[in-house]
């Protein structure tokens, strides 16, 4: 596994675009934890709760840290079926529009319809994205890395520096 994406699995939205990406994905390079999925807080309890459930968060071998728009752009780098759409979404400028694209969609995936829509039953299995706790990345503006407190590790060891990439807004 090249990536370890968290993301809402209570959320429809989220779920589609995991199930999307998981059934491109031939090379079994993603590595799927939803936050309600006992694993996540295991080995990612360090992360703060609030900002996994605001952001897809992505954590790549470098233990660097993608949120967001970036963590899908880099899903559709790593997945190489989903190449083309990362070729749009590296284009100049492409950041400056889909960074508020994705705020405004994680912002509104309640709305509406309300939960309902996020709460339709989900299966999880090999490939497929899977079901939600809550705790998430302490990794907001300014903070550049994140320690994992009682040798909390998974993906990231218990002393390695997390370093969020994520541009500042």
């Amino acid at each position: 596994m090249s990536l370890t994406v968290l993301f809402d699995d209570r959320c429809g939205k989220c779920r589609r675009f995991v199930a999307l990406s998981s059934a491109l994905d031939f090379a079994g390079r993603l590595d799927l934890i939803g936050l309600s999925e006992p694993r996540r807080a295991r080995e990612f309890g360090h992360f703060d709760l609030g900002a996994l459930n605001l952001e897809m968060h992505v954590i790549d071998l470098r233990n660097r840290v993608f949120r967001g728009f970036y963590a899908i752009r880099r899903i559709a780098l790593e997945v190489p079926l989903m190449w083309p759409l990362a070729a749009l979404l590296v284009l100049p400028g492409a950041s400056a529009a889909g960074v508020p694209i994705y705020a405004w969609i994680a912002r509104t995936r309640y709305s509406r319809l309300g939960p309902i829509q996020c709460n339709i039953g989900f299966r999880g299995g090999k490939g497929q994205a899977r079901s939600n706790t809550t705790d998430s990345v302490n990794a907001g503006p300014g903070v550049d890395s994140v320690k994992p407190p009682n040798g909390a590790g998974g993906v990231v060891p218990p002393r390695a520096k997390i370093v969020d990439i994520t541009p500042e807004a």
